[in-house]
């Protein structure tokens, strides 16, 4: 089974709270961190003296906060277009990780937005994750997910930029989830303006793509590089599903979609309350050794680039 993790997550350091209510937003110039080793274990250990913050080049004075955010929110989004529901393999699997999300999640806000060549069903925040699951179960048939004459294109980058909106508020764990194919043939959206959503709200974008065909796309080639790019810019990761449905295929993909949670919930924070006003702030942040040398048996992912309207500038 082959699976591609593009990094992500975890806790540190010393002092650990917990996050019911609103504590951090995107506009208060504060960031979400997540560590892990080579493994895509966690490390907890870190202090913030082990680490460095760049910001447009030049050294930047920081606090860095191990949190574990009690409820965050997690937005799925399930591809139904033709793509993805002609095979009912395909669908099967598709519809399998958005259960197990769910689940997995069940402390958590869920919402769930089904989309082809437009959005199909939104189940927002107030929904249960009761409800999402009985709704998920309704769809085993790929041929009944659709209505007849229904758009079966995929309108990937117009459903990812509505699903921002849905979050209204940035918290900390804010996170979109995405199951597809990764095909674009219908968005009128821009890439760059999803990217910019993503950053500005804070969200974390998941690509979760599904096992590519015999013959691949174009489409699906230069949408599979876009998602990767909505994982460098937020902090994210994409992960690669293998047609793979055997036990032991079902246990890794479980193992590795239950890793994926407790990153979305144990992180460190980063805060940068004095910061000269730039037009545009390009983050690096690394993890030293005593030597003060950048560790290289770490990952971290975290958004490199934050706009100018985030809060990165002196008040």
């Amino acid at each position: 089974m082959r699976l591609a993790i593009s990094l992500c997550v975890v806790p540190l350091v010393c002092a650990c709270s917990l996050i019911a209510e609103p504590l951090t937003t995107i506009a208060q110039a504060q960031i979400i961190i997540n560590v892990v080793d080579r493994e895509g274990m966690p490390i907890t250990e870190l202090m913030q003296s082990d680490f460095r913050v760049q910001v447009n080049g030049k050294a930047a004075q920081a606090q860095i906060q191990h949190v574990e955010i009690a409820s965050p929110r997690i937005a799925i989004l399930l591809d139904a277009s033709a793509s993805v529901t002609t095979l009912q393999r395909n669908w099967t699997i598709a519809r399998a990780v958005a259960e197990h999300l769910t689940y997995r999640g069940r402390s958590s806000r869920i919402s769930l937005i089904v989309f082809a060549g437009r959005i199909q069903t939104i189940l927002d925040f107030s929904r249960t994750p009761e409800e999402i699951l009985s709704y998920l179960d309704s769809l085993k048939d790929s041929g009944k997910v659709l209505a007849a004459g229904a758009d079966r294109r995929t309108a990937l980058l117009d459903t990812l930029n509505h699903a921002c909106t849905l979050f209204g508020s940035p918290l900390p764990g804010d996170s979109l989830f995405l199951i597809t194919d990764g095909g674009d043939t219908r968005s009128s959206v821009k890439q760059f303006d999803v990217e910019r959503a993503l950053v500005s709200h804070g969200i974390r974008f998941f690509g979760l793509t599904l096992p590519a065909g015999t013959f691949v796309t174009d489409e699906e080639r230069s949408g599979r590089s876009m998602l990767e790019r909505f994982a460098e810019v937020s902090g994210g990761r994409t992960i690669e599903i293998a047609d793979d449905v055997s036990e032991q295929g079902r246990a890794k993909l479980t193992a590795i979609l239950d890793n994926i949670y407790q990153n979305v919930r144990f992180c460190y924070r980063l805060d940068l309350p004095h910061m000269e006003p730039y037009k545009s702030c390009r983050l690096k942040i690394e993890v030293l050794d005593r030597k003060g040398k950048r560790r290289g048996d770490l990952k971290l992912a975290y958004p490199r680039d934050v706009p100018c309207d985030s809060g990165l500038r002196r008040q």
